[in-house]
């Protein structure tokens, strides 16, 4: 071998050893708390999205939708289009349907039940509102 061609097989193999190093720095727990971070932030944007679609919809219909499958529906003020364009949109980031209810004085409430799919919960299994949430990134 001549001396430029060890030269790049010894930079490859630097760039190799130093790429195994940092991959091997990365832990399961930290990619799984990525991944639920984005779910949280994804499914958080979903009910934002929702609760502005619902709130235009009360006031077009002069009521909440019962459930949010309604959404779903095309509706003549809207030239016959659906609030919303597939099922998905309806679906928190762990493809379980939102849900809908109707509060005091016409208000209502989006819930997903996070991560574990049921009521209540801590961390990344707790329940999101759509009147909960936190501030939108800027």
């Amino acid at each position: 071998m001549g001396p430029v061609l060890l030269l790049v097989f010894g930079f490859l193999l630097g760039v190799a050893v130093t790429i195994t190093i940092k991959v091997e720095n990365i832990r399961i727990e930290d990619i799984d708390e990525r991944i639920a971070k984005a779910r949280l932030k994804t499914t958080e944007t979903k009910l934002r999205q929702l609760k502005m679609i619902v709130e235009e919809y009360k006031i077009k219909n002069k009521r909440i939708p019962q459930v949010l499958n309604e959404l779903l529906e095309p509706d003549p003020r809207l030239f016959d289009k659906p609030w919303v364009e597939s099922e998905e949109n309806l679906l928190d980031a762990w493809d379980n349907p939102m849900e809908i209810r109707e509060l005091e004085r016409g208000s209502f409430e989006i819930t997903s039940y996070g991560a574990d799919r049921a009521e209540g919960g801590e961390n990344f299994d707790a329940d999101l509102s759509s009147n909960r949430l936190s501030q939108p990134p800027r």
